[in-house]
């Protein structure tokens, strides 16, 4: 009787160690350098679409938790967490990824796209997903893109009109500090200051620079009317954020929960892209009633600055990267461009 009573009791202790097993949960934080706003810019939407997937398809096993406005870092903290594990999804703009996943230089340069549906299928590409394996064994692997603050910038400043290559020649720009971007504005006569984005305003307030590049969205809720009169839509460089997972986490993941988390992000990033397509057009509605004059120049006047400007850029990604992954870009948006006149 006892040995019965003993087998029944370690049979009890198994049963409940296979049941705490099987109801493991495996947490997912989300490093997002946005506000939590459903409707400013795309991080906080397509981080709240991919949550409620992942936790509805995995019932509850994978637990999904935000962080917004850099509660857990900055985004090169963000991108150091992936790589040891700490954190498991960050989305970091080109200039914060590039530093870790060198490719991303070759994916984001001057006057890249046309129209938005050209960079989604870009993003969205096998090119780009192959191009973007090698980040795996540094510990990032590539979910998606979603656009930045409207996807493509305008060019601001406070003194006038630019319709021209030389009419920036007066003009002290802002960029980030990005080699190839400085050398992108060095072909346009111009001499670049970087200045991180928390100091762009009282820059331009008290005229550190006259100018910088922005999407209508981010000039919008950031009001850079207050300081700047004039933007020319010149779709110079393409906004965009990098949807990334920690490899080392993804690994310990079962296989069907791998494919939920890649196809949940597959469906989020449309959320984030939808939010910041109509933010872009209602921003730049909000920018003209405030008062900023806003100049959407032709296809040869943006020619005019592409010529000049973005062979800079490439030529310093080649001497970069010792690579040849851009011309292979600019090959690929080519062959997207011939597809849809096709489909016309």
């Amino acid at each position: 009787m006892k040995k019965s009573l003993i087998m029944v009791c370690i049979t009890l202790v198994a049963l409940s160690f296979a049941s705490a097993a099987l109801a493991k949960k495996f947490t997912c934080k989300i490093a997002l350098i946005h506000s939590e706003d459903l409707y400013k810019d795309s991080g906080y939407p397509t981080a709240v679409v991919f949550k409620n997937i992942v936790e509805a398809q995995t019932g509850g096993e994978i637990e999904v938790k935000i962080y917004p406005n850099s509660q857990l870092g900055k985004e090169t903290e963000a991108m150091e967490g992936l790589q040891i594990g700490t954190i498991q999804i960050a989305s970091p703009s080109v200039g914060a990824a590039s530093k870790f996943v060198s490719e991303m230089y070759s994916l984001n340069f001057p006057f890249m796209f046309n129209s938005h549906l050209e960079a989604w299928q870009f993003y969205d590409s096998d090119f780009v997903k192959e191009a973007m394996k090698p980040a795996r064994k540094k510990g990032f692997r590539y979910l998606g893109q979603t656009d930045d603050g409207g996807g493509f910038v305008c060019l601001t400043n406070s003194k006038h009109p630019v319709k021209k290559p030389s009419d920036l020649s007066d003009i002290k720009m802002r960029d980030l500090e990005h080699p190839g971007k400085l050398a992108f504005w060095k072909a346009l006569g111009v001499s670049a200051t970087p200045i991180p984005w928390e100091e762009l305003y009282i820059s331009l307030q008290t005229g550190v620079v006259d100018g910088q590049s922005n999407g209508f969205g981010i000039i919008s809720w950031a009001k850079l009317w207050e300081v700047q009169q004039y933007a020319t839509l010149l779709k110079h460089y393409y906004g965009s954020l990098s949807w990334f997972v920690s490899e080392k986490w993804f690994q310990k993941l079962p296989a069907n929960y791998q494919e939920i988390v890649v196809q949940a992000m597959d469906e989020a990033k449309w959320a984030g892209r939808g939010v910041v397509a109509l933010k872009n057009i209602t921003g730049a509605a909000e920018a003209t009633e405030q008062g900023m004059e806003v100049y959407y120049p032709t296809a040869d006047e943006i020619n005019a600055f592409r010529t000049l400007g973005q062979p800079a850029y490439v030529n310093w990604v080649k001497e970069k990267t010792g690579s040849d992954l851009v011309d292979k870009a600019i090959a690929e948006i080519d062959k997207i461009r011939t597809q849809n006149k096709v489909v016309k």
